[in-house]
């Protein structure tokens, strides 16, 4: 990843207006990363099979941004979070229980995704892999952010982003980015401070959308 000085230029070079031309859009290089297995995650099961899995995450796109259009920009983040609840009830549905017990335990599943419909709420198994300190920051009830910027089909940065609650606003952790997604209707706000600060906002979809 990029300094955090590099990575606030090229966000500020984000809302320059007219500095080149290029003949792709960013989706087009959105769809062509995506067509090169870019979005798709690979992981090793016990067994030490490897499982690949289309990426849960979301791409947004600005709008009214003469700069982000020429330079082929894009934004792509997956939110992570734990939920008690949510994990006991995946564990419900995996087991042996009821068939009347696995229906209750999937409506509850659906009503915590409701909330928060872009968010991917690990299990206590995913939980169990990752490090410590980590663990201890979702079981508070923490959440995770991780929003990269792609500039010409090259990722340029990734920077991780915190919140607590089920809010609208994820502070990063540099201090130095603010960013909100309106969960009914995918759109984005990323907020750029400093001695000018900036604004930038556009709308999200899912990167592959025929996942549920």
């Amino acid at each position: 990843m990029r300094s955090l000085q590099a990575a606030v230029i090229a966000l500020l070079l984000f809302l320059v207006p007219g500095l080149k031309t290029q003949d792709k859009s960013p989706r087009d290089y959105f769809d062509e990363l995506k067509s090169a297995g870019a979005f798709i995650h690979t992981v090793t099961d016990v067994k030490g099979e490897k499982i690949s899995a289309p990426d849960p995450g979301y791409v947004c796109f600005a709008e009214n941004n003469s700069f982000a259009d020429s330079s082929g920009l894009f934004l792509i983040f997956e939110a992570m979070a734990y939920d008690k609840h949510y994990a006991e009830a995946e564990a419900t549905v995996a087991s042996n229980a009821s068939i009347e017990e696995k229906k209750i335990a999937l409506a509850r599943i659906e009503d915590i995704q409701h909330r928060q419909p872009y968010v991917l709420f690990l299990t206590d198994e995913l939980l169990s892999a990752i490090p410590a300190e980590s663990v201890d920051y979702f079981r508070k009830g923490g959440e995770e952010l991780d929003l990269s910027l792609y500039m010409e089909g090259v990722r340029d940065w990734t920077v991780a982003f915190h919140r607590f609650g089920e809010t609208d606003k994820w502070n990063s952790v540099n201090g130095k980015m603010d960013f909100a997604v309106e969960s009914s209707t995918m759109r984005f706000m990323l907020f750029v401070h400093g001695d000018k600060s900036q604004v930038v906002n556009g709308h999200c979809e899912k990167i592959n959308k025929h996942e549920p």
